[in-house]
């Protein structure tokens, strides 16, 4: 900028304003908050579930459809088996989805990809898990687990 009258009288603006009163900058909050990455949101739901045997921790990143199925399954190990249909230990994972950038937190509605790494049958098993998000009340939370679409063992 030229004058820096301006680019000063601009910083003043952006940083006054009150991003919980204003539904325009309300609507792009969940940009400025790294807990609320939809990526971060899954990778915490998939930790409780698979690594802190969690169901507790688990359920605050459902929403209410999904967190009534987690109660009825009670246990962890019940989750992996009948929700996921892949019960593993000793679990790391991580993020897989190239596609999450800051263009697709623009979206309301988004798909995640985990690829889980662990021990199935004391057999190194690699697998993936996909979970869609919505961003609603200016959090993101896991709608649907979807539907696996092949084995994946590249162990």
């Amino acid at each position: 900028m030229r004058n820096p009258f301006i680019a000063l009288t601009m910083l003043f603006l952006l940083t006054a304003c009150d991003i919980k009163n204003d539904p325009v900058l309300s609507a792009f909050s969940f940009l400025s908050s790294p807990q609320s990455k939809a990526e971060d949101i899954s990778r915490a739901f998939f930790e409780a579930i698979y690594i802190n045997q969690d169901l507790k921790q688990a359920k605050q990143y459902v929403a209410p459809p999904l967190r009534s199925l987690l109660t009825h399954y009670a246990i962890p190990s019940s989750v992996q088996r009948h929700l996921f249909n892949l019960s593993l230990t000793d679990v790391s994972l991580e993020v897989t989805d190239p596609d999450l950038t800051l263009f697709t937190q623009f979206e309301q509605n988004i798909i995640v990809t985990i690829k889980l790494f662990g021990l199935k049958n004391n057999q190194t098993w690699i697998d993936d898990r996909s979970v869609r998000l919505q961003y609603s009340d200016s959090r993101w939370l896991i709608i649907e687990i979807l539907p696996e679409k092949k084995r994946n063992n590249h162990g």
